[in-house]
């Protein structure tokens, strides 16, 4: 079965290019989809729906080709309003009480939500820190490489902590078997101590 992305990921990427880019930035990307591509992204997108990956990557190339130049990290924006919007749907309200890791772990689960195949894997490298896998689909650069990762600097804000590192460190598009991330962080001094384990 080919590769699908959930109605929730486009309905919040829709939220995220009307709200930075308004009218004139909208109706000009629209203008620039193939027109069954456009129909779908003006009309309802069902949240728990499936729809298939190529609505999404030409959506995201024809956003990176309009706004690059004025948002050179528009793909990291966009996760964290991914996040933003569906990480206390999936949490609960709790989050800022939670650790980092404890809202990363979701990571693997959450990633199903997303998409139809892959994984995602999450490791507690210690020290504040973990190292995620991903076994990517076939989900475009600019998700693996720029989406995820800002995916993962907002789930370690929502707890109030503060990012060190959010990085891709391996990419299948440059060869490797798997895309491979590095993220640590510290404790801010306003932070209580978070429900989980021993952090």
């Amino acid at each position: 079965m080919a590769l699908q992305v959930r109605g929730m990921a486009l309905a919040t990427t829709r939220a995220y290019a009307k709200e930075a880019f308004e009218k004139s930035g909208w109706e000009g990307l629209i203008a620039e989809l193939p027109a069954a591509d456009a129909k779908v992204w003006e009309t309802l997108i069902l949240p728990t729906g499936w729809y298939p990956i190529e609505l999404f990557h030409n959506f995201l190339r024809a956003l990176d080709r309009r706004n690059r130049a004025r948002v050179p990290d528009l793909g990291h924006q966009l996760g964290r309003r991914i996040a933003r919007g569906n990480i206390k749907f999936f949490l609960s309200l709790v989050v800022p009480l939670l650790s980092p890791l404890t809202v990363l772990s979701q990571a693997s689960p959450l990633w199903k939500e997303y998409f139809s195949a892959g994984a995602m894997h999450v490791v507690d490298e210690g020290h504040h820190a973990v190292k995620i896998t991903l076994d990517n689909p076939g989900v475009d650069r600019i998700v693996c490489g720029e989406i995820v990762v800002g995916w993962g600097v907002q789930a370690v804000e929502e707890t109030r902590a503060k990012v060190v590192r959010a990085e891709q460190v391996h990419c299948v598009h440059e060869g490797f078997s798997r895309c491979e991330y590095v993220v640590t962080w510290r404790y801010t001094s306003s932070k209580r101590a978070p429900i989980s384990g021993a952090e």
